[in-house]
């Protein structure tokens, strides 16, 4: 199961109390959100001619040959709030020990739609110029343990910080690879 942790610091002001000038009260919370994909539509893999599955049992993180996307929802951070640590926690499908690189980018949207079965349905999603890349350069020898991805706070950040983020939305990671190697995750 894929599951995204989030890490944030949320601030609250009363700004009404400092604009008239009175002592104003803030209040700060930590915040620790785990979300996992929780329907067929929001986890989809496309390969490099746009066809896509939305009913794959694993998914095929990096290789040659195309893109998988996972869609996260009800993510409840507000707008502008610090992300202090997000990850993905992948679950090994099958064992393999070959060094692996992919890379994550996140789409660039204040609520990304679910995917359909439409030819090119990742490959169209706008997504940031900024990306992260994750090398697997370890084992993966024991079917359903979890790996931490590498540090993606700064894409997540991109996403709640644009000016129509609400909280409670969704938020879809791109993941491609770059030779011809992966590693199956459920």
């Amino acid at each position: 199961m894929n599951t995204l942790r989030i890490k944030a610091f949320v601030a609250w002001l009363t700004w009404v109390a400092l604009v008239l000038g009175f002592p104003f009260t803030a209040a700060a919370v930590n915040l620790t959100l785990d979300l996992q994909v929780n329907a067929s539509e929001n986890d989809a893999e496309e390969n490099v001619v746009g066809g896509g599955s939305l009913t794959s049992t694993d998914l095929d993180l990096g290789g040659s040959h195309g893109k998988v996307g996972l869609r996260f929802t009800n993510v409840n951070i507000p707008r502008n709030a610090a992300i202090t640590r997000a990850y993905i926690e992948f679950t090994t499908a099958a064992q393999d020990s070959s060094t692996t690189r992919v890379t994550f980018e996140i789409q660039a949207s204040d609520n990304a739609t679910a995917f359909a079965a439409t030819p090119f349905n990742l490959h169209a999603r706008p997504t940031y110029s900024q990306s992260v890349d994750w090398t697997i350069d370890y084992p993966w020898a024991t079917v359903d343990q979890a790996h931490q991805s590498a540090e993606l706070k700064d894409l997540v950040q991109k996403v709640v910080g644009r000016s129509g983020w609400a909280a409670n939305t969704a938020i879809v990671f791109i993941v491609s690879g770059h030779e011809g190697v992966f590693r199956r995750a459920k």
